[in-house]
C-alpha cells in the first residue's frame, strides 16, 4: 500500500536530496580548481548542516568558494582569517599550525555567517533554476516525442460499414 506523505516529510526528503545533489557554488571562472577531495565532502557536510538544523552554507562549501575567489582577487586582512578559519575547520592538522585559525573576533564571525547564508541561498537558487530547466526540456521532448497525428486515422471507423453495407457498426 502506498502512503502518502505530508508537506512536511517531502520538504525534509527534497532538503536531503539537495544535500546530496546541489550544485557547489564556486567564484565564476575557477568552476575546475576544486580539489575532488574537498567535492566529495561537500555531501557530507551539508548533511552535518541538516542535522543541526541549520540553513546555512557548510565550512567547506565556505572554503571552496573563497578558495576559487582568491585566485581571482586578493583577500583583506578580514577575509584572509575567515577563509584559513573555515578551511583551518574543514582541513584540520592538514592546514600548517603557523597559518592555521581557530578562533574568529565577533565582527568575523557575523562576517562569515553573512557570507555562508549568502552562498547557502545561491545555491538553492541555482538548485532551482536547474531543475526548472531540466523540468522544460523533459516537458519538450515529451511533446516532441508524441506521435504526429495521421489525418488518414482521424475519422478511422467513424465511416466503417459504410463502405460495406453488409457489415454493421458496432
Amino acid at each position: 500500500m502506498i502512503q502518502r506523505r505530508d508537506a512536511q516529510t517531502e520538504k525534509e526528503i527534497g532538503k536531503m536530496v539537495g544535500a546530496m545533489c546541489d550544485p557547489t557554488i564556486v567564484y565564476p571562472g575557477y568552476e575546475d580548481c576544486v580539489p575532488e577531495k574537498l567535492k566529495d565532502l561537500v555531501p557530507l557536510y551539508r548533511l552535518i548542516q541538516l542535522m543541526k538544523h541549520e540553513e546555512t552554507a557548510s565550512d567547506v562549501e565556505a572554503a571552496i568558494y573563497m578558495s576559487t575567489a582568491s585566485l581571482a582577487h586578493p583577500f583583506n586582512e578580514t577575509w584572509t582569517q575567515i577563509y584559513l578559519y573555515t578551511a583551518s575547520q574543514v582541513m584540520g592538522d592538514k592546514i600548517p599550525k603557523e597559518i592555521r585559525v581557530q578562533s574568529l573576533t565577533k565582527h568575523q564571525e557575523i562576517e562569515l555567517r553573512r557570507f555562508k547564508d549568502w552562498l547557502y541561498r545561491t545555491r538553492i537558487r541555482e538548485s532551482t533554476r536547474r531543475r526548472h530547466a531540466l523540468e522544460a526540456k523533459s516537458q519538450e521532448e515529451n511533446i516532441n516525442a508524441q506521435p504526429e497525428p495521421n489525418p488518414q486515422m482521424a475519422f478511422a471507423g467513424v465511416f466503417e460499414g459504410l463502405n460495406n453495407p453488409g457489415k454493421e457498426r458496432r
